[in-house]
């Protein structure tokens, strides 16, 4: 589905990444994965071949529409990310829906606010299709906002134009990607957001193989319901989720295990980033004690000038008990006795 993609990914196999140049907008290049024409192709024919012609033209016509609305819900991203400081380098759109990459990645809540903002625009176009459907005499029912149910349904009984049936397909296909961005499952938006919320408990190594530990059983399941169902696009989504997931997670295990030392077993390195991430936090508590404390010796350094001006003014005799017990206190403290 659609997802986000950061500058430090890399997957063993360059080929995965072919795309080609498809313009710009709002000074970010856009590309097109070399998945994306093939899916244009094989999914329409091979539902053509089972549902006839018609129906494989139908489903062309709303494959291109939801890029276009895939496009748009990474720029969702892209406008988020700026608005966190983050500059995007291009989009991509694949057999996935897309993927926006983003020059740095950001932890926790700018995480959950970037990844977010993608599903936030399907949201905004099933609001969209609400007034449309009234206008184009589509009744509105149950039906609404259950992605399993395809064209025709009980609800648009009566309904036979191509304008109602694409724009019934459309809605469709938009809400199922808004459904399945939410799954909390590495690298769809809901992993990320997920990864995000879990990132202040566990930091980033443990959260990562948290989220992209459910992404591939999610991958499994996906990949079941596929081949029960006989639907093409889930089987992608599967195999395409899981091989991400696949490559991020022993990409995290890989900088644990450099990080900590370890060698084999994964059981261990889990401890050992537990363990990680404790250090971490007492690393931190003891910087901010070092920072507390440096803050507290240029206090009494300006208050020793203060009092020894004073001294130099109108002699020693002219200093308060309070104020010789803070001179002398704060001397020893500088002399280390």
């Amino acid at each position: 589905m659609v997802a986000m993609e950061y500058r430090e990914r890399s997957d063993p196999l360059s080929w995965m990444n072919w795309a080609l140049p498809a313009g710009s907008l709002s000074g970010v290049r856009i590309f097109v994965h070399w998945t994306f024409p093939l899916f244009l192709v094989l999914y329409p024919l091979v539902e053509g071949i089972q549902a006839g012609a018609a129906w494989g033209w139908m489903v062309a016509v709303t494959v291109v529409a939801l890029f276009g609305i895939v496009l748009l819900h990474e720029f969702g991203h892209v406008f988020a990310g700026r608005r966190e400081g983050v500059e995007a380098e291009k989009v991509t759109l694949s057999v996935l829906g897309g993927l926006a990459t983003l020059g740095e990645e950001r932890v926790g809540g700018a995480e959950v606010r970037i990844a977010a903002a993608g599903p936030a625009v399907n949201l905004a176009f099933v609001l969209l299709f609400l007034p449309l459907f009234a206008a184009i005499g589509i009744r509105i029912g149950p039906d609404f906002l259950n992605p399993m149910w395809f064209w025709p349904t009980p609800v648009t009984d009566g309904v036979q134009t191509t304008v109602q049936q694409l724009a019934y397909l459309i809605h469709k296909a938009n809400l199922i990607v808004l459904l399945f961005n939410l799954i909390p499952a590495f690298p769809m938006d809901g992993g990320r957001i997920l990864r995000g919320l879990l990132h202040g408990r566990q930091g980033r190594i443990r959260s990562t193989i948290t989220v992209t530990t459910i992404a591939l059983f999610a991958a499994a399941g996906i990949l079941v319901w596929a081949v029960l169902s006989s639907k093409l696009v889930l089987a992608f989504i599967a195999v395409f989720v899981g091989w991400s997931a696949w490559v991020n997670r022993r990409q995290a295990l890989a900088i644990a295990q450099s990080e900590m030392g370890l060698y084999e077993g994964y059981s261990a390195f889990e401890a050992s980033v537990a363990e990680s991430t404790r250090l971490s936090k007492r690393e931190e508590k003891e910087r901010k004690r070092r920072e507390t404390e440096a803050e507290k010796d240029r206090e009494i350094e300006a208050r020793m000038d203060e009092l020894l001006e004073k001294i130099s003014r109108e002699g020693i005799n002219s200093l308060t008990r309070k104020e010789q017990a803070f001179l002398t206190k704060a001397s020893q403290r500088k002399s280390g006795s």
